[in-house]
């Protein structure tokens, strides 16, 4: 909602809702909090804002991108591979303060994604 973003820029967090209330997220199978529940390797869609974007590269000098996905209950760590980022840069959806929809799977406390669906 646009509160939650207008407290987050002034505040740093948004206190009246979640970030995801105004916006269709009937796809996404969990949220930050059950995040922490499940298994490695479960296949997980969790819709939220992006903050706290750091691009970086690896060791074959390819770039790939970490963020904090937040959906007003909690964070998850993000981890996007180069392939993936390539795909998605282009159609400027990763940005911070984005409202995304991200499918990927568990890998310990991030989310290694595949997909981004823009709310």
């Amino acid at each position: 909602s646009r509160n939650a973003f207008y407290e987050k820029d002034s505040i740093g967090v948004a206190v009246t809702q979640k970030y995801t209330a105004n916006y269709n997220t009937d796809e996404a199978s969990n949220d930050c909090v059950n995040f922490i529940e499940a298994e490695n390797d479960t296949k997980i869609s969790v819709a939220g804002m992006i903050s706290s974007l750091y691009l970086a590269r690896d060791k074959n000098n390819n770039e790939y991108v970490r963020f904090v996905l937040e959906d007003g209950w909690g964070l998850i760590d993000c981890l996007v591979f180069n392939k993936i980022y390539e795909k998605y840069k282009l159609m400027n959806l990763i940005e911070d303060n984005q409202m995304i929809l991200a499918t990927g799977k568990r890998s310990d406390d991030s989310l290694i994604v595949w997909e981004i669906t823009p709310l």
